[in-house]
């Protein structure tokens, strides 16, 4: 029994890594054989993390081929012109794109504090339908101490960026970064500073305000005092803390918003997603 125990723990780590049962990140089938992982695991230091050497770098600035191919058929097929046209980001984006690549030092404030770095998606067919382009090569920088809007129209691809940024989506290339972290080594260790306010309220009608948000500040670890203080802390800043012990399945559609805007803040995240 002693040496099943064994056998069976090793074998659920290794597929809760690499199997995924709904939403979620898997690691690839050999992550076990790659230096960074035990890296991570034992906390030595931060900088393999980072773009800091010039091949990621290029991997990070390459245009998908996909991206490449369509905008080669519909430039075909809209102009007259039937010489190749090679995509390429405006400008502007581009100048943005090179500063999500830019890294200096975290500690001075420089950095944005969450960079997307050409984050890519493409749903595979399924169902008898094509592929489907969700995100298209998005970068851009979010500096500390900002709140930064990500608007567009039904079907950009908005929705589908920020399940990427929180880990519910793999991305098809392009990663992210909050601080020096990586969001696909380090998916870990962001879940520790960041905080989630969903498109639609997860919140259960049996249970007050104060109840909830002291869920999730136990979900983060939290407990005794220090929860019961930042609780009301939380509940005040939200202008909840009048309603903070009625049942949540009798607030209002605004309360119950700012009831998962308290719950995304509990514990103090650095960063914080708001869909």
């Amino acid at each position: 029994m002693i040496l099943e125990w064994f056998v069976f723990m090793g074998l659920y780590w290794y597929l809760e890594n690499v199997m995924v049962v709904g939403h979620g990140t898997s690691k690839s089938c050999c992550f076990c054989l790659n230096t960074n992982y035990w890296k991570c695991l034992g906390g030595s230091g931060t900088k393999h993390n980072q773009v800091a050497d010039e091949t990621d770098r290029q991997i990070l600035d390459t245009i998908p081929t996909k991206v490449l191919e369509e905008h080669e058929i519909w430039h075909k097929t809209h102009f007259s012109n039937k010489t190749n046209h090679v995509w390429s980001r405006p400008h502007d984006v581009q100048k943005e794109h090179d500063r999500t690549l830019k890294f200096e030092d975290i500690k001075t404030g420089k950095d944005p504090k969450v960079r997307i770095c050409s984050m890519h998606k493409v749903f595979p067919s399924s169902g008898g339908n094509p592929e489907k382009m969700a995100v298209k090569c998005v970068s851009f920088g979010v500096n500390a101490k900002e709140c930064f809007g990500l608007l567009g129209h039904n079907g950009a691809g908005k929705t589908t960026l920020l399940n990427m940024l929180t880990g519910l989506y793999p991305s098809t290339s392009g990663t992210a970064f909050v601080d020096d972290l990586r969001l696909d080594r380090n998916l870990s260790d962001i879940y520790a500073k960041m905080g989630v306010c969903p498109q639609h309220d997860i919140l259960w009608g049996s249970l007050t305000g104060r109840h909830h948000v002291s869920f999730f500040g136990r979900l983060k670890g939290y407990k005794g005092a220090e929860l019961s203080k930042m609780t009301n802390d939380v509940l005040n800043s939200v202008n909840l803390k009048m309603a903070a012990d009625r049942k949540s399945g009798g607030y209002s559609g605004g309360m119950k918003r700012r009831l998962s805007v308290a719950n995304s803040l509990i514990g103090n995240p650095s960063v914080v997603y708001m869909e």
